[in-house]
Formats: C-alpha cells, sequence, structure tokens
C-alpha cells in the first residue's frame, strides 16, 4: 500500500478522533479524558508513550537507523469560550471549547 492509499484510509479516523476532542475539550492541567484517549491510540498503533505534568502525552518513534529526531507539539487544553455555531461536533461542554 502506498503512503497516499495509507492516509486515504486512515483520514475517517483521524477525523473523528478530532471531533469527540473538540466535542469535550478539558481545561488546562484537566484534560484527563482526552490525555487517556490519546494513550490508547498510540497504545493501538504500537507507539511507546508516557505521561508527563499530570495530563501531557509524549509518545516515542524509533527510527531503524542513525539520524535527526523530529519533535511533533500539540496543545489539547480547551479555553474559556462558548463556541457559537452549529456543527454537529461543536463543545458539548459550556463556556470552553477549543478555539
Amino acid at each position: 500500500m502506498t503512503l497516499k492509499e495509507k492516509i486515504k484510509k486512515a483520514t475517517p479516523e483521524v477525523v473523528r478522533l478530532r471531533r469527540q476532542i473538540h466535542q469535550y475539550p478539558e481545561r488546562g492541567f484537566q484534560e484527563e479524558k482526552t490525555a487517556s484517549l490519546i494513550e490508547k491510540v498510540l497504545t493501538s498503533c504500537g507507539i511507546q508513550h508516557k505521561r508527563l505534568c499530570k495530563t501531557g502525552v509524549v509518545g516515542l518513534i524509533k527510527g531503524g537507523k542513525p539520524g535527526p529526531t523530529i519533535l511533533f507539539r500539540a496543545d489539547m487544553d480547551g479555553l474559556p469560550v462558548t463556541e457559537e455555531n452549529d456543527l454537529p461536533y461543536k463543545s458539548k461542554i459550556p463556556g470552553v471549547m477549543h478555539a
């Protein structure tokens, strides 16, 4: 399977996960459910991971050859903002959203 085919196959699940996280935002250092979801996904992908600072999650993918290291970083905390749209995946938590 080509990389393009793998990406196409994974897209629906990635969109579903993104929308799930968007619907249930958690404020900073309260992202217990979000961190657990991320850990579950990393485990299912066979990616080694650990928690940092209570709700942070770090995954490590080791390559088979020596060389440069790449770091990807993403925020997962919700902000104290009320979501004002009618998308089917809008925040279900009053006064908190991923903005």
